[in-house]
């Protein structure tokens, strides 16, 4: 793609955006989460056109159970609407839920089929792993409530979650959340630093991160502190307010692949127009976007050595006094361009650094950040292995009804595993993340026909 077709596609991209929907659209989803009656807390990922069963409490009424397709989810003013079918439709704001499950939670005679309920759950092998999983459940809750109980007024926050290996795996939103719900209950304008090592991930995940992350800027300071961040993670970085390298850390790369192809041109250029529009809102210059995202674009500037204002030049003569990219090359940041360039505030070590390098003043570390992170790598350890087991079985089910109603249990496992963790399953099975879903009902539904075709 060379430097006049990007300016003409780029032109077209105002074209484009106007009919098609957002990268996100077809992937977003929502967490959900909830106090049930017995005063425990619960959270599922949903999206619009799951079919669920959902406890809901109006007021002091006893709660009471719905069914149906979920055919809206309104962030802004905070409810779902669920198709009872019949013509039937049933409005439950957020604060009124209770429980919500899958309709094909309970599969009969297959105790394989349990529903993993949160990031830490998993049905138990034998005794001593229940034990050990409540243990650390337990442990969770003791950490959340000694940081809430102990919680010094007088401190600001410090909130760090770690993130690390692909984002949509083992870095996800839900972790995000967690902890801007824990700074949430501290109270408005804490310090909530992800610490990022990651080279990339679902672009689609990344997307539901920005609102996440873009949320709780709006009441909370945010801080990406980088490691390494590559591709859908250096996206996650500019999210945040701000960006603080450790020592010999680097950011940048954000291309857009499919598979291990460049994605087709239409949905480059809707890409750079996201990135684009994200560099607007943090006050970062929206000229890196085509860098960050082509290899065959050119970055230059120039720094007024008294004022320190930088100009920006994307000419091909490099017309500034200092190359950050050209043609076989992604623009990148390191700890010392980044913070040259005013990518980034500073260098930070440790905690301690961290702090007087944002000035926070009298701070205290606070939240379950590193427990969090840990618990996810632990769990989609676990949570990858059965998939790969049930992937084994499905190999080795045999044929006639009894091999039919084996896949069938199966499918059915794998589809709870997706709705708590998308894409893992979908890995193993070596389906698109988009699409494994689908492709695995639709098998269902193929397979229920042949059962129906044998009696």
């Amino acid at each position: 793609m060379n430097k006049s077709r990007i300016i003409t596609l780029l032109l077209a991209s105002f074209v484009l955006l106007a009919i098609t929907p957002s990268v996100s659209s077809a992937q977003s989803s929502t967490r959900l989460t909830w106090t049930d009656v017995d005063g425990q807390a619960g959270a599922k990922r949903v999206r619009v056109g799951d079919t669920v069963v959902v406890t809901w409490q109006d007021g002091r009424k006893s709660p009471e159970d719905v069914s149906g397709k979920i055919v809206k989810i309104d962030g802004r003013l905070k409810y779902i609407l669920l198709d009872k079918g019949s013509n039937k439709s049933q409005m439950i704001p957020f604060d009124a839920i209770r429980d919500i499950r899958d309709t094909d939670d309970e599969i009969e005679g297959d105790s394989s089929s349990d529903p993993v309920v949160d990031d830490s759950e998993k049905k138990p092998a034998d005794d001593d792993s229940a034990k050990e999983g409540d243990a650390e459940k337990s442990d969770a809750s003791a950490a959340s409530t000694s940081q809430s109980d102990e919680a010094d007024p007088d401190k600001k926050g410090m909130f760090v979650l770690r993130l690390s290996g692909q984002v949509g795996l083992d870095f996800r939103p839900e972790e995000i959340e967690e902890i801007v719900r824990q700074a949430d209950e501290r109270g408005p304008g804490q310090v909530i630093v992800l610490e990022i090592n990651s080279g990339g991930g679902y672009v689609a995940e990344g997307m539901i991160i920005r609102d996440v992350i873009l949320d709780a800027c709006e009441r909370h300071r945010v801080v990406a502190w980088i490691e390494k961040a590559v591709s859908c993670a250096s996206w996650t970085a500019l999210c945040c307010d701000e960006i603080v390298f450790k020592k010999g850390g680097y950011t940048g790369g954000i291309t857009i692949m499919v598979g291990r192809k460049t994605a087709a041109d239409a949905m480059v250029i809707q890409w750079i127009a996201e990135l684009q529009d994200l560099l607007r809102k943090k006050n970062r210059p929206d000229k890196w976007a085509v860098p960050f995202v082509l290899q065959d674009s050119y970055l230059s500037s120039t720094k007024d050595p008294e004022t320190g204002s930088i100009e920006w030049f994307t000419d091909s003569e490099q017309s500034g006094d200092y190359s950050h990219s050209k043609p076989g090359e992604n623009l990148y940041f390191d700890d010392k361009t980044g913070v040259e360039w005013n990518l980034a505030v500073g260098v930070a070590q440790d905690e301690e650094e961290l702090a007087e390098l944002l000035k926070i003043g009298d701070w205290e570390l606070a939240g379950t950040g590193r427990k969090l992170s840990k618990d996810l790598i632990a769990a989609r350890e676990r949570i990858t292995k059965e998939a790969m087991d049930l992937n084994y079985q499905l190999e080795n089910t045999g044929g006639g009804l009894s091999g039919i109603n084996k896949q069938i249990k199966i499918y059915k496992r794998l589809l709870q595993i997706m709705r708590q963790y998308p894409n893992i399953a979908a890995s193993v099975l070596g389906l698109m993340g988009q699409n494994a879903k689908r492709i695995v009902e639709e098998r269902i539904e193929e397979l229920e026909w042949q059962k129906r075709e044998m009696r």
